[in-house]
């Protein structure tokens, strides 16, 4: 939920943890339970989309099973050259900023 959200300006010019190549240079957009940020890779030279998800915002069965990993795989699954593939799942935490999040990692499409 929107309660749920870090402070958007914290992500702005850092690196994402264990994939320091990638830095959030722009925020795009925030819905009820993520952010949308532009990021650049000095790897691959192109933008990426970040969708930074607060764990407190994820589903999660009964049993505990994270569903929102099997929402990731279904997109992924899809044949449909208008669907975006996700090319990485990375951990963001920073306990002095209260930062516990998910980071999905795909190809930036504008617009």
């Amino acid at each position: 939920m929107r309660a749920n959200l870090p402070d958007r300006n914290y992500f702005i010019g850092k690196a994402i943890p264990d994939r320091p190549e990638v830095t959030i240079v722009k925020w795009v957009n925030s819905g009820n339970n993520a952010h949308l940020f532009r990021a650049q890779s000095q790897n691959l030279n192109r933008d990426l989309a970040c969708k930074v998800i607060p764990r407190s915002n994820l589903l999660h069965g009964p049993d505990g099973k994270e569903l929102w990993r099997a929402e990731v795989y279904k997109a992924d699954a899809l044949l449909s050259p208008t669907v975006v593939k996700f090319e990485d799942i990375q951990d963001w935490r920073d306990v002095t900023a209260g930062v516990d999040c998910i980071v999905l990692i795909s190809e930036f499409v504008d617009g």
